[in-house]
């Protein structure tokens, strides 16, 4: 089979860093990753939040959820 015509799954997230912008969101005060919690992690000074906070984004606003409308 030839490079191009393998198909990557998944999406390449660490298995390490699973869930920490959730943690992050619950130490903050809000209660999981809602729309308020990724514009605050997007406004942070730490590069890493920011990262997070984009790829939270991104996931919930174009990945294709299956069994969601």
């Amino acid at each position: 089979m030839k490079r191009s015509q393998k198909t990557k799954k998944g999406f390449g997230l660490n298995p390490a860093h699973k869930g920490l912008f959730t943690k992050w969101c619950k130490q903050h005060g809000y209660g999981g990753v809602t729309d308020e919690c990724i514009r605050a992690g997007k406004n942070s000074k730490n590069t890493h939040v920011v990262r997070m906070a984009t790829f939270a984004d991104n996931a919930k606003h174009k990945f294709k959820h299956k069994g969601k409308k």
